[in-house]
């Protein structure tokens, strides 16, 4: 099999496939990003040592070789990265008829109703959107309050915020690459066009940080309301009631994750099971991308197939069945030639499995000798002239 995987997480995302690919017998193909060579040497550090020569075969390089490993026929490809490279990829599988999994981008929003314990769920979104500085296709990328706590929400999320430690030694991470600083760049730039109001942040520092952002009175056709940003920027967007969000967060392209933050858990569970996601969560968010146990996948543009758990055996396996006949008969009932007995041997089987079970269990007899007698006949023991 083929695997292609991206900077961002780039020990986390690979072995999160690797290890069940190989577990269930395969060969695989591995293309890392090419920003990241010393994770890659890590990965495979661990498990070479481990596989016989030419299990694993990693392929260094650029766009191009991700392009080869796309092109390359393999028995199942799985992809990590963006929408736009993610399409480029299945095209490219699907001129040799491969079959393609799809981890793709996010804008994941979190609903924030009244009645929540607003300490614990500013902690939560402040770190779901600006862990690894934002750089995760599960990150908080919009956050629709509940217009009576909007403010003291908005008080919480900016301390904690102004709290985080930005720099070399620091808790946040920096923008890994140019590209991914000019994206944010021009989101936050629109924003400012746009007449957002920062609370805090919006100043890059040298080294490619950017200082954790939170803004607000923001149009929603706004770009980082509507792109995805994978940066440190946060827009929050105030909502009479949390019903009223479902359909903005349900307008985006993306459907990666979603949570809904309550003490009401059975409306939250209601809430939660209108969003649009492949894992929609209560009062958390994006953690169970960590947990091996639990199916990871997204919706619409986030992407097909699923990794963790079991479910993603499905996509790095293929069924192969063999049965062996030991049955000593000359014929199976349904093989030729079709009698009358076979004809109401098959009518009396349909309408067994139409009718009820009390019905069906005085069937059974006349079923049976019907049974018999096809039995008869197939091992030639039936009179010619019952065959028509």
């Amino acid at each position: 099999m083929g695997l292609i995987t991206p900077w961002n997480l780039p020990i986390a995302i690979p072995l999160r496939t690797l290890v069940p690919a190989l577990l269930a017998g395969n060969a695989v193909l591995w293309k890392p990003s090419e920003h990241t060579p010393h994770a890659s040497a890590f990965v495979r550090s661990l498990l070479e040592p481990l596989l016989p020569d030419g299990l694993l075969v990693v392929l260094e390089g650029g766009p191009e070789v991700g392009a080869a490993v796309a092109s390359a026929g393999c028995d199942r490809l799985v992809f990590t990265g963006s929408v736009r490279a993610g399409r480029a990829v299945a095209e490219a599988a699907a001129r040799t008829l491969t079959p393609v999994s799809l981890e793709l981008g996010g804008k994941d929003a979190a609903i924030v109703c009244a009645d929540c314990d607003l300490e614990r769920t500013a902690r939560g979104i402040v770190w779901a959107a600006f862990f690894n500085g934002g750089q995760n296709c599960a990150a908080i990328e919009r956050v629709y309050v509940e217009r009576a706590v909007a403010r003291p929400l908005l008080d919480l999320l900016v301390d904690l915020a102004r709290a985080i430690r930005v720099g070399p030694d620091g808790e946040l991470t920096p923008l890994a690459t140019e590209a991914q600083r000019q994206t944010v760049r021009r989101h936050l730039e629109d924003a400012r066009a746009r007449g957002a109001r920062i609370l805090c942040g919006g100043t890059f520092r040298e080294g490619g940080y950017l200082e954790p952002t939170i803004l607000t009175d923001l149009p929603e056709d706004a770009l980082v309301m509507t792109e995805e940003s994978f940066g440190p920027l946060l827009p929050v967007v105030a909502v009479e009631r949390a019903e009223d969000a479902i359909a903005r967060a349900n307008a985006s392209d993306y459907g990666l994750n979603g949570s809904i933050w309550s003490r009401d858990l059975a409306r939250a569970r209601r809430l939660a099971l209108q969003l649009e996601v492949g894992v929609a969560l209560v009062n958390n968010h994006a953690f169970t991308g960590a947990v091996p146990q639990l199916p990871w996948s997204g919706v619409k543009r986030s992407g097909s197939g699923v990794t963790s758990s079991e479910l993603a055996l499905e996509h790095l396996t293929r069924p192969h069945v063999l049965l062996l006949d030991r049955a000593r008969e000359p014929g199976d009932p349904w093989w030729f030639p079709y009698t009358e007995t076979a004809r109401r041997l098959l009518r009396r089987a349909i309408a067994l499995g139409a009718d009820s079970a009390l019905r069906a269990v005085g069937q059974l007899p006349g079923l049976l000798r019907l049974v018999s007698r096809r039995r008869r006949e197939l091992r030639g023991a039936s009179h010619p002239e019952d065959r028509r």
